[in-house]
């Protein structure tokens, strides 16, 4: 059964999210004016940071990393621990894939940076519960 979310909440999340793709189109631009590394790794932390704002768990885990039996079913009922393993395995994999020999073909920049996105969500998500003191998943299961 889904929540159903009260139209002012969609008119907002619906907002947010075009703001963030008008962002993604002018990176493309932005990307190739900026000479500075240390300019350029803080535009991509700023595009990180606005991603794992709109990170929903149901909607983009199963796109990043493999999920199987009950888990595919419910995501939200899976541990924040083991979906943190699952991100950073998948990041590592990834990393590797761009840092291999000649960068190999399946490398995606966009996965890594979906990757982080939700690893930063879901370690905001990890903190939140350790200070509300909650060890199980948020759904209280």
């Amino acid at each position: 059964m889904t929540a159903t979310i009260p139209r002012p909440a969609q008119i907002e999340a619906r907002r947010a999210r075009d703001e963030f793709k008008r962002t993604l189109d002018d990176s493309i631009i932005v990307v190739r004016r900026i000479r500075d590394a240390r300019a350029r790794r803080n535009w991509l932390r700023g595009i990180i940071r606005a991603g794992a704002a709109l990170y929903d768990r149901k909607r983009h885990l199963r796109r990043l990393v493999p999920l199987t039996g009950p888990q595919e079913l419910d995501p939200e009922a899976i541990p924040i621990e083991i979906v943190l393993s699952k991100l950073e395995r998948g990041l590592a994999a990834e990393r590797a894939r761009r840092h291999g020999r000649g960068s190999q073909w399946a490398y995606d920049v966009n996965r890594e940076i979906g990757l982080l996105q939700a690893l930063l969500a879901e370690r905001r998500r990890a903190a939140i519960a350790k200070a509300e003191g909650r060890t199980e998943s948020p759904t209280g299961e």
